[in-house]
């Protein structure tokens, strides 16, 4: 795994810290460490294929800004962890591995 750079130079976890992590846990089918991992990264990864698509105008049923709202949503959802990782309130992604 790629060492995060801010964590070496500030000492704690940035927003995208466990990413790597998390998407090989999902590519292994383990859905519950990825999630504990990072957990914006099922919406994050459908935000991105729905950007691909609109980007080679493959037509889809679905409507142009759902692809914003699931951006938005990752957004969100990482905010939020990160919050509470920063409160103690669920253990940062170092933690999980016992590399702390």
């Amino acid at each position: 795994m790629i060492p995060c750079p801010y964590k070496y130079y500030f000492g704690i976890e940035c927003l995208g810290c466990g990413m790597q992590r998390s998407f090989w846990s999902l590519v292994e089918f383990n859905f519950i460490d990825s999630f504990k991992y990072f957990p914006a990264l099922i919406p994050l990864g459908i935000y991105l294929i729905l950007e691909i698509l609109m980007l080679f105008k493959i037509q889809f049923f679905m409507h142009k800004s759902w692809s914003k709202y699931f951006g938005i949503g990752a957004l969100i959802i990482q905010v939020i962890t990160y919050i509470l990782r920063m409160l103690d309130i669920i253990p940062w992604t170092c933690e999980l591995d016992h590399i702390c």
